[in-house]
């Protein structure tokens, strides 16, 4: 047993928390309630919020070893030296890079992972699964069209054959499930498509896959099918809620309807489209299709109006949206960050320094364009009691150690 006391627990509906003691019994909640008692370990948490635990919607926990000597490359660059890096890893390198990944999900709140990984040295993933404690939806990433020469393919009837061995000897073990997951089409035929998803859904599985994330990619399915990536999945009636759509990039605005209309989750990857360069995701096309939760500030407030210049700059109607119930509003920028932080809403308009403050990850920039600059003005007031003093420190806000420190939190200087 665990006791953890003082927790404040939120209330994702009311957006309000309620301190109380949460007891732990053979890994599930026994009792919530204020000041209770037991005998066993005891938690302090007064002061800190106790969530429930995150998923991660997509996730190549090897990966976690390429951190780092692979940055500073685009997306083709990347995979290719990914790949050779990752298929010169031996056994133990395996099981330590996912454990590594697991471990640092762990760290920051998540629980529960949808993990696309390969076929070397499974017994060593699935073993990095189960040594984490994570709960694990996982399956091989498939693919039977060499995007390179890293690139290693592997006959439909063989890929079939894979995720039957991972379905039986793994599929409801512990912690554990296993998902159908072709890699995408640009590197899958649409026989290997279609025959996963009916793998899937003869045994009520996720179907995984990445969509759209590359441009050059996306370009190619255009050119072989004459459809767009999105289009050409609907094509092969592979969408439906039980799919998962990695990254989800380039996108039109009739692909991004028609995900809507098929119920199908796209899993949005900001932080890897950020650091491999692959462009960034139609953000007002979602909100406009009801697929993504927002909040900004109330009309009075000054980010509340930045926001709705930003909408007009779009083409976005503020009150079609609120009637859609894809807003919600904050009477000034705490409020908004703190919806953000809690996850109660997808995403929120706030200034890049209320980000930095709270932790947040900026996914997106509005330009001077869409809705002018926001300058913050300082002065030596007439009638300060201590002039020189104020007018020096003036002048040091004007220095480059000065400038250093607020672009360090999001400012940007005018010059």
């Amino acid at each position: 047993m665990l006791l953890i006391c003082g927790a404040m627990l939120p209330d994702f509906e009311t957006g309000t928390t309620t301190q109380a003691d949460v007891l732990i019994r053979d890994g599930r909640f026994a009792a919530i309630a204020p000041h209770l008692e037991a005998d066993c370990p005891i938690v302090e948490a007064s002061g800190l919020l106790m969530l429930p635990g995150m998923a991660d919607l997509h996730t190549h926990m090897v990966q976690s070893l390429t951190q780092g000597p692979l940055d500073d490359l685009n997306i083709t660059q990347w995979l290719t030296r990914m790949l050779w890096a990752q298929w010169s890893l031996t056994e133990d390198e395996w099981y330590y890079g996912v454990l590594l990944g697991c471990l640092r999900s762990i760290r920051y709140g998540v629980t529960a992972i949808n993990e696309m990984t390969y076929y070397p040295h499974i017994d060593a993933v699935v073993q990095a699964y189960q040594d984490a404690g994570l709960r694990v939806t996982f399956g091989i990433g498939a693919t039977d069209i060499a995007e390179n020469d890293q690139i290693r393919v592997t006959p439909v009837d063989e890929c079939l054959q894979q995720a039957e061995e991972l379905y039986h000897k793994w599929h409801g073990r512990g912690l554990l499930r296993t998902a159908a997951v072709p890699q995408g089409r640009p590197a899958c035929t649409p026989e290997l498509m279609r025959a996963l998803k009916q793998f899937a859904r003869e045994r009520g599985l996720l179907y995984h896959t990445h969509l759209a994330e590359g441009k050059a990619e996306t370009e190619r399915i255009r050119a072989w099918t004459g459809r767009g990536e999105a289009e050409e999945l609907a094509h092969l009636g592979v969408l439906d809620e039980s799919t998962i759509l990695a990254h989800s990039i380039w996108l039109t605005q009739e692909e991004i309807t028609l995900l809507a209309q098929s119920h199908a989750v796209v899993a949005h990857c900001p932080s890897t489209n950020m650091k491999l360069s692959d462009g960034a995701p139609p953000i007002a096309e979602l909100l406009a299709s009801g697929d993504v939760f927002l909040a900004m500030g109330n009309s009075d407030v000054p980010v509340g109006q930045y926001t709705q210049k930003i909408f007009a700059y779009y083409g976005l109607d503020e009150d079609a949206l609120a009637s859609s119930g894809v807003l919600t509003y904050g009477s000034n920028v705490k409020e908004v960050t703190t919806q953000v932080s809690e996850g109660t809403v997808d995403c929120g308009v706030i200034y890049a320094t209320d980000a930095f403050s709270a932790g947040l990850t900026v996914v997106d920039e509005a330009t001077a364009e869409m809705c002018g600059q926001v300058i913050y003005p300082a002065a030596v007031m007439k009638n300060s009691a201590n002039p020189d003093a104020a007018k020096a420190f003036l002048d040091f806000l004007s220095t480059d150690e000065a400038m250093a420190c607020f672009e360090a939190v999001g400012f940007s200087p005018i010059v």
